[in-house]
This record gives C-alpha cells, sequence and structure tokens, in this order.
C-alpha cells in the first residue's frame, strides 16, 4: 500500500507541477518567466510548444521515474513513465471538461 500511495502522490504532484509550468503565472510570474524563457529561446524547435502544453510537460516530468531507484527491469520503468505521463493526461483533459 505504501508504494501505491508514493505513486498516487507523484501523480498529483506532476499533475500540479505541469498546471504550474504550462497554464499559471506564479508568484512573481516566475512560471510566465520560465515559459518564455524557453519560447524565447527555442523559436524554431518543438520546445516553443510544448512548455506552453499541460500535457506536454506531464510527458517529461514523469521521465525522472525511470530514474528513481526501484529495482524494476528498464521495461517496467518505461511503462511507468509512460503510465504516470498517460495518467496525469487524464486528469488534465478531465478537468478542463
Amino acid at each position: 500500500m505504501n508504494n501505491f500511495l508514493n505513486y498516487l502522490l507523484a501523480v498529483f504532484a506532476i499533475y500540479r507541477c505541469s498546471i504550474m509550468i504550462a497554464e499559471q503565472e506564479g508568484p512573481f510570474n516566475v512560471f510566465t518567466k520560465f515559459r518564455m524563457f524557453f519560447i524565447n529561446r527555442f523559436k524554431q524547435l518543438w520546445i516553443h510548444t510544448g512548455v506552453s502544453c499541460a500535457e506536454c510537460v506531464s510527458f517529461w516530468l514523469s521521465l525522472p521515474i525511470v530514474f528513481a531507484p526501484h529495482g524494476y527491469s528498464v521495461w517496467r520503468s518505461i511503462l511507468l513513465w509512460l503510465g504516470t505521463s498517460g495518467i496525469v493526461a487524464l486528469l488534465i483533459r478531465s478537468s478542463k471538461e
């Protein structure tokens, strides 16, 4: 049960961080400045649009799960990464409706 709770907390943390980075201003406009840095710096690359998309941001924020020391195989870690990102994407889509 402890692993499930940790995973659930990670999903909600990634959800919250994704929304903050992609859509909110934040205190002292910190998230807006963060987005504008990437938008201005990488105008010709996919990063330009990806940093303003909460689902895209959640994909990259879920990546550290692969490198966490949990003892899973590489394939299971990749499934955890994509599964976590998918759950967060579902949360994002359901919260906008």
